[in-house]
């Protein structure tokens, strides 16, 4: 027993060293780790202002190619003959939605999409000849963007479309007196989301292509299309 005593006597110096070792150490790790997780909170919290505060930027959204005919008439006049043309376009879409949003201060729910679609056709009445040109325009879809599709019919996505463009016509019109000329033109359709990665859509548009009375005589040349097409998405 007196041995077991004298032993325990003996270690108390050496306990009081090792706690004076060890607990500057465990006071320092602690505060170190405490400080470590501080950072990374603040760090976490300032990313995530700096994201919400951060202004959306407008970006190319899609890539597709869509082909087209058209029927119609130099703006009625039956002199001329029927206007028929076939067209292969390619699109390049961007989204606008941020700079309706900031700009035009509008919160459309559904997804808005700037347009660029060079294209080149073949005219077959009332000759053969060609065009080539170029659309800009804005199309708004009515779904809404945020929200997933549960089942196919949610995929079927309407659209309206607007805007204008230029085009080549190397087409001789007795009432028409220029061979480039100035794009309007409004559509609509459905786009059919395929996946996350493609889309296909089919839509109608009534386009006219006159120089804004540059020239005389004037009279202008409207068809109506119908397009067809796939889009890869981004």
């Amino acid at each position: 027993m007196g041995f077991i005593l004298n032993f325990l006597m003996k270690m108390r110096p050496l306990k009081k060293t090792l706690a004076g070792f060890f607990a500057p150490l465990v006071m320092t790790a602690g505060l170190s780790l405490s400080a470590v997780n501080s950072a990374i909170a603040d760090d976490n919290k300032l990313e995530t202002q700096l994201q919400r505060n951060e202004p959306k930027k407008c970006r190319l959204v899609e890539k597709g190619v869509l082909v087209s005919y058209g029927y119609g008439n130099v703006n009625n006049q039956k002199t001329d003959g029927p206007y028929e043309v076939s067209s292969v376009m390619g699109r390049l879409g961007w989204d606008i939605k941020p700079f309706v949003e900031d700009k035009l201060h509008l919160h459309p729910k559904g997804k808005l999409t700037g347009l660029v679609e060079p294209f080149t056709s073949a005219v077959t009445s009332p000759d053969n000849n060609f065009e080539v040109g170029l659309n800009l325009l804005a199309k708004y879809n009515f779904r809404n963007e945020n929200k997933k599709p549960v089942s196919w019919l949610d995929k079927i996505d309407p659209y309206i479309e607007g805007g204008f463009g230029a085009i080549y016509a190397s087409q001789d019109f007795k009432y028409q007196s220029t061979k480039g000329n100035f794009l309007v033109q409004v559509g609509a359709g459905l786009d059919y989301n395929l996946n996350d990665d493609f889309l296909v859509f089919v839509g109608v548009r009534r386009r006219h292509f006159s120089n804004a009375k540059i020239q005389q005589p004037n009279r202008g040349v409207d068809i109506n299309q119908l397009i067809v097409g796939g889009s890869w998405k981004f």
